[in-house]
């Protein structure tokens, strides 16, 4: 269960990687039993609630994060939750942390050390928050625009930035850069949340904008740990919004990016926001649009760690 293979479409690390000792990393919802092995009298647990789903009034909050040391009898099965997007992870009785639910970040409920998730942005179309950590509470999603969505929370505070909407530039906000260590899996996050490329206005007459630069590039992904970026849109005459940029889905405990409309000349489309890593909250969506929804929220996990034999 040690393996990263059930977060396929996440960027892996760049550095670090599991530990020897972690036999347990569980992101896939639902209860099952963990039976202790010969010989293994200590363990680490630790749990992260799921994210929250965004929505056309805000990003969704992050998971809450619990971790617990305890002793452990050799034969003994002990039960554990995964949690689906907004649910609580636990292990045993010991040891839980809640989900996300609308902007609000989740909580670590039982166990030694506990985090709040990171807060989703209050703009409909703002980034999700991240998923607590060791290090604290997780970044807050930040506030998008008419045109460009917000950028996802960090894990470890990791701050988001704000859309950058104005009369030559556009640009949707970055995502929350991580840091430390992945809820002590080995894991380090030493990369970059993920960056929105520019697009910059190359000429203007009367009410027509022409933004060129950028809009064809997806920016950067972000690595675990980190949010998101949030999407922006090509504007290219009288205020109509076209060409979106799409945000980008968060890293492992990272929030999504908040999305931005285009026009059709009618109504005002949609692009969804982007889901939440796992433990992150997805992004939000433009209040105004006629199609699109928020990003959905990551699922919780929880895992095991050998302490003494």
């Amino acid at each position: 269960m040690s393996n990263l293979s059930q977060f396929s479409g996440m960027r892996l690390p760049v550095a670090g990687g599991l530990k020897s000792s972690l036999i347990l990393f569980e992101g896939v919802p639902g209860t099952r039993s963990w039976t202790c092995p010969p010989g293994v009298s200590k363990i680490r647990v630790f749990t992260v609630g799921g994210g929250a789903a965004g929505s056309s009034t805000s990003g969704g909050g992050g998971g809450g994060y619990a971790e617990k040391v305890l002793s452990v009898t050799p034969g003994t099965a002990y039960s554990y939750v995964v949690a689906a997007a907004s649910g609580t992870s636990s292990f045993s009785t010991v040891c839980s942390a809640t989900g996300g639910s609308g902007a609000t970040g989740g909580q670590g409920i039982l166990g030694d050390l506990l985090a709040n998730g990171g807060s989703g942005g209050s703009t409909n179309n703002s980034g999700g928050g991240a998923a607590g950590s060791r290090m604290g509470a997780g970044g807050n999603g930040a506030n998008g625009s008419l045109s460009a969505g917000g950028g996802g929370g960090g894990i470890g505070g990791g701050h988001a930035v704000m859309a950058r909407d104005d009369q030559y530039a556009k640009s949707g906000g970055n995502g929350g850069a991580g840091q430390g260590e992945l809820w002590g899996t080995g894991i380090l996050i030493t990369g970059k949340g993920g960056m929105a490329p520019l697009a910059t206005m190359a000429f203007s007459h009367g009410d027509e904008c022409y933004y060129t630069t950028g809009w064809a590039t997806a920016g950067v992904q972000p690595d675990p740990g980190c949010g998101g970026a949030g999407g922006w849109a090509f504007i290219y005459y009288s205020n109509a919004f076209r060409r979106p940029c799409p945000a980008q889905g968060g890293g492992i405990g990272g929030g999504g990016g908040g999305s931005a409309p285009h026009y059709d000349s009618v109504n005002y489309q949609a692009v969804n926001g982007a889901p939440g890593g796992i433990g992150g909250g997805g992004g939000g969506v433009y209040a105004g649009a006629t199609t699109g929804t928020g990003g959905t929220g990551g699922t919780g996990c929880v895992g095991i760690e050998i302490l003494f034999f």
